[in-house]
Formats: structure tokens, C-alpha cells, sequence
């Protein structure tokens, strides 16, 4: 039986950088705590698995450990669960219930949550029970409360000149003998007061781009990083990540280089933190002259007469296609820009990053890269044909072999348990000494041991056998569904298709998803077509062992290894472009 210990903590209580601790006291006091209930409790003696997620909040289930949790409990690799509390767990009463009454019976899995008095063995045929229902309602409803107070306190302590802010704006660092006064940072506050010097002189936001990367001028995320180990940069390629026209706005827009703390500007919902709005401006709170300005105020404001007030042109109703979002530049991997009224994609990185970037500005027809994307797929997609019904027979193959072995070594650890016993009752008879004793039962020990580790281990495997085989089913079910469909759909595109990389020599490469899968698949059936292989000189037995089978799956293998690369041609434009004057 394997047993999960959940532990989970909304912040880190602030000991993991001071000291070099690689997470939170309260998550070891949590470990602390369930390992002591484990070994209270022999009905749960077993495997133990941490699934620990240290700083993750509990008012939603996306947290990296939890997922992986669910997901092995799915694959039948876990059948407890325990947690210091419902709390750990979740705090959205609406979904723990549904995890507590729906999904986890439905696993198979136990729930014991130590704190709460909760154990689910204990509501079979029930619903979660009325005390759990409470309890995650509390914790729901303490959550919220918990937020309002934290946003009013902070609210208060900000209207009184206290802002509260960890990471300080591009151009200022905090005085090391006064952590709350802000500073100008040298070579970055020349920086900002150059790109206000050029925005009050009128020069447009490219020439200020090209003059920030001449001079190879620090960028904000780099010099974040310096100060706080933290880059806030988008997912740009190293080389293209450059000063562009959205960075340089940015900085003539806020008015914290001319002195001023802006707070407020937008919250999210108390009941999903998940959804942000901005807050109006005569809601925002202002401090004036709260820190040594970087610019004069007149300069500022004359910075904003020119480019304060953005124009927004109409570029047209937004694409809603199959592959927005997922055809992404080759050379700096972010996604390409798409309307509906010329059926045209193009990178727009490089016109706002000038010179410096090597991005494509060639204009491509996204109609001709579907079709040539959705005929790519259904090639690949012959790869997964049948790959299921191959992995069943491949499996089943070894499972009848495997099963009289776990039966052989089961009677054999029988056996030795017994001897064991009888070797114990001799020396209590004073038939045998102490020491003869002793030996035998060290060696019967390390026996046992050895066999019970390998009926472990084989039920390990065919659990991962079976859980990739449930895998490869689903994605051959879904492969059936996209080799139907008479174009490429939104869901197919989700279902196979990670990213689609458009180079700037015309070659796109497409990443995709079930590329993991498939290799997990191709690795395991040939691991067991070696070991059935019919040995050189030797007979043949009766296995579902065939060169055909092996050819494909390593042509297969060959394939995910180097995608083929494709070409598109650019599109011919006629006219000036939308943006064009």
C-alpha cells in the first residue's frame, strides 16, 4: 500500500533565505506530524510519498504537487491520502467537496485529514459528513475574511505613507542603512532619466528603442534578478531579449520617476483570485513626492503631453482560430500576431525591438499553414495508429510469466517466514545456540528482504504498465478522432499540438504533445520485445515477438528523435500594410 503525505503552505515563514533552508519550518512540523500518525496506525503502514507544495495558496487546486497527486492517484499508485488538515488540502468548499464526495471514492482513494477528525473509510456511502462540509466551509469563508482585512490593513498603512512594496521600479534600489527609503541605482537611473531626456525632446519611441540597445543599457528583468533573484521577463529567447517599445512606455507612463507612489491601480476578487480588474482612477491611491524623483516634474509632464496618452488604432477584430496561441516565432518563441480581416500572421516583436532583433517581419497566410500543419498531424498521427492494441499484446505477453514468478516468490517468502518461526521455537527450546541462532535468521532475513523488494518492484511496474497502457489508449481513442475530422479543430489542435515554431528561412517545426507519451511507449514495448526476443541458436517460444514490430518502433523512435521540418511560403502583400500611414 503506498500512503501520501500532503503538506502545503500558503507563504514561506521567511527562515529559507537567512539560513539556507530548503523549505518552511511549518512543512517540516506537518511531515512531523504524519509520519507520527503513520506509525500509530499499523492499518497504514506502507510506502510513504511527500507531496509537498511550499508557498502555494490554498483557495485553488492549482499547485504542482496537488496536480501530480491527483494524477498518480488516477494511475492507481497511491491509495491514502493524508494532510495535517482539510485546510492543506483546499480551502474552496465548494470544489473539496466535490473532491471528498466524487473524486477520490471514485479513485478508491482514503482521505484522513489528522487535525479535522477526518477520515473518509469512516463516510462509505455517505457524503463527506456534515462536520467535513463545516469544516471546509470555514475554511472558505475564513479565507475570504482573511483577504478583506489583509487589503484594508494595507490600504491604511499605504494612506499613511507606508507603501508596501518588495520590489522597487526599474531605476531605484532601497538605501542599505534605511530599508524603506528608495534610492536612485546608478547606472539604471541614468537609464531612465536618458529615456525621458529623448521622450520630452520628441523623438519617437523607436529611436529611443535603438538607443537603449546600441548601448546595450541594462534591461529592468535583468537588473530585477540582481536585486531580488527575480526576472519577470516573458518567455523571449535570451538573444531577443531586447529593450522594445512596450518596455520604453512603460517607463515614460509611471509617475513614480517624477516622485509620486501609485497604489491600487487594480485587485482581484475576494472570491477568485484568479480574476483582476482595474481599479478606476479616482480610486488610486497617491503619495506625492513620496522618493527622490528621477526627473524633474516639468520634464515628466512634458514627456507625457507627447506620449502619455497612447493612440489606439483599430487592428481589427482578433483571430479566433485553431492554432492562436501555438504558432510562435522560431527566433524569439513569442507568438505571432493574427486578424481575421487578411487572414495574415507576422511576428511583431521586431518592429517593436528594431534593428537589434534578427525576428522576420514576413507577412504568413495562417489558412495555407493550417492546412499544411493539419496534414503534418495526420502523418504523425499514424505513428499512434494501433499503438494501443501492439502495447496490450506486447504486455500481455509478459504477464502470465510474471505472475507465476510473483506466486513462486510469494510461497518461497512463506517458507522462509516459516523457518524462521521454527528456528526461533528451537533456540527457545535450547536445541540450538544463540549464535547458529542468530545467523540463520539474519540469512533467512536478507532472503525475505530480497524477495519481498522484488514483489515490490513488479508491482510497481505493472501498476506503470497498466498506467501506460490506460495512457496510450485515450491517445489513440483521441488520434481516431482527429484522423475524422475534415479540418484542423480547436480541440484536436489542443489535444496534439504544443507550439508550432515559424523559422525565418520559411521552415517551421511543430512540437508536440503527445511526444513524451509517445517515446514512453516506444521505450517500454521494445524493453519488452528484447527480453522476449528468441535467443541466437536457440528455440522460439510462443511470444508476440515480430521484426515488423521492432522496425516500426524504431522508425518511430527515429522520428520523435528529428521531426521533420517543413516549408511555408511568405505571403505576397499587396499595398500598404494596416499600420501603415
Amino acid at each position: 500500500m503506498n500512503v501520501a503525505l500532503y503538506l502545503r503552505l500558503s507563504e514561506s515563514d521567511g527562515d529559507l533565505e537567512e539560513k539556507g533552508r530548503k523549505e518552511s519550518y511549518s512543512i517540516e512540523n506537518q511531515r512531523l506530524l504524519l509520519q507520527d500518525f503513520v506509525l500509530a496506525h499499523p492499518d497504514l503502514y506502507g510506502e510513504l510519498i511527500e507531496y509537498v507544495d511550499d508557498g502555494y495558496t490554498g483557495t485553488n487546486f492549482n499547485r504542482p504537487a496537488f496536480q501530480q497527486m491527483i494524477t498518480d492517484a488516477k494511475n492507481g499508485l497511491i491509495q491514502v491520502i493524508i494532510a495535517k488538515d482539510l485546510s492543506r488540502l483546499g480551502r474552496n468548499y465548494v470544489d473539496m467537496g466535490d473532491y471528498l464526495d466524487q473524486i477520490f471514492p471514485r479513485l478508491g482513494v482514503r482521505v484522513i485529514a489528522v487535525g479535522s477528525g477526518y477520515d473518509s473509510s469512516e463516510h462509505v456511502g455517505d457524503v463527506s459528513g456534515m462536520d467535513a462540509a463545516i469544516t471546509n466551509f470555514i475554511n472558505a469563508s475564513y479565507s475570504r475574511d482573511l483577504s478583506v482585512r489583509h487589503r484594508t490593513v494595507r490600504a491604511m498603512l499605504i494612506k499613511k505613507g507606508t507603501p508596501l512594496i518588495s520590489l522597487l521600479p526599474y531605476g531605484y534600489r532601497r538605501d542599505p542603512e534605511n530599508k524603506t527609503e528608495w534610492v536612485p541605482d546608478g547606472e539604471c537611473a541614468e537609464v531612465v532619466r536618458g529615456i525621458f531626456r529623448m521622450a520630452a525632446s520628441g523623438h519617437p519611441p523607436m529611436e529611443i528603442v535603438e538607443w537603449l540597445n546600441e548601448s546595450k543599457a541594462k534591461l529592468p528583468g535583468d537588473r530585477m534578478e540582481e536585486l531580488y533573484r527575480y526576472n519577470p521577463r516573458c518567455v523571449v529567447t535570451d538573444g531577443e531579449y531586447l529593450w522594445d517599445s512596450p518596455k520604453v512606455s512603460k517607463v515614460i507612463k509611471n509617475p513614480v520617476y517624477a516622485g509620486d507612489f501609485v497604489a491600487n491601480q487594480s485587485e482581484s476578487s475576494v472570491f477568485d483570485m484568479k480574476k483582476v480588474r482595474r481599479v478606476p482612477r479616482e480610486e488610486w491611491i497617491i503619495i506625492r513626492d513620496h522618493h527622490v524623483p528621477l526627473v524633474d516634474r516639468e520634464t515628466y509632464e512634458k514627456a507625457q503631453k507627447i506620449y502619455g496618452v497612447a493612440r489606439r488604432r483599430d487592428r481589427g477584430r482578433p483571430a479566433t482560430f485553431a492554432l492562436k496561441t501555438k504558432l510562435r516565432c522560431g527566433t524569439c518563441h513569442l507568438a505571432f500576431r493574427f486578424y481575421e480581416k487578411n487572414k495574415k500572421f507576422r511576428c511583431s516583436h521586431k518592429g517593436m525591438a528594431g534593428t537589434h532583433s534578427e525576428c522576420s517581419q514576413k507577412e504568413y497566410s495562417y489558412v495555407i499553414a493550417e492546412n499544411l500543419i493539419f496534414k503534418a498531424l495526420k502523418k504523425y498521427l499514424e505513428d499512434l495508429e494501433g499503438m494501443d492494441e501492439l502495447t496490450r499484446k506486447v504486455m500481455e505477453a509478459t504477464w502470465p510469466a510474471g505472475e507465476e514468478k510473483r506466486k513462486t516468490d510469494k510461497g518461497k517468502v512463506a517458507v522462509l517466514k516459516a523457518e524462521r518461526v521454527r528456528q526461533y521455537e528451537g533456540f527457545a527450546q535450547g536445541l540450538i545456540t544463540k549464535e547458529a541462532y542468530l545467523e540463520k535468521k539474519n540469512r533467512l532475513t536478507e532472503e525475505i528482504s530480497q524477495l519481498e523488494s522484488g514483489l515490490k518492484e513488479a508491482e510497481k511496474r505493472q501498476k506503470k504498465d497498466q498506467a501506460l497502457l490506460r495512457e496510450a489508449e485515450q491517445a489513440c481513442d483521441a488520434a481516431a478522432h482527429a484522423a475524422e475530422s475534415p479540418f484542423l479543430t480547436r480541440y484536436v489542435a489542443n489535444a496534439f499540438i504544443k507550439n508550432v515554431y515559424v523559422f525565418d528561412y520559411d521552415r517551421i517545426e511543430i512540437d508536440y504533445v503527445t511526444d513524451d507519451l509517445l517515446s514512453r511507449i516506444v521505450q517500454r514495448n521494445l524493453e519488452i520485445l528484447e527480453t522476449l526476443a528468441p535467443k541466437e541458436g536457440g528455440e522460439g517460444a510462443s511470444h508476440p515477438y515480430d521484426s515488423e514490430y521492432v522496425k516500426r518502433l524504431r522508425e518511430i523512435n527515429e522520428r520523435i528523435k528529428s521531426r521533420p521540418s517543413h516549408e511555408l511560403e511568405p505571403c505576397e502583400v499587396a499595398g500598404k500594410r494596416r499600420n501603415d500611414k
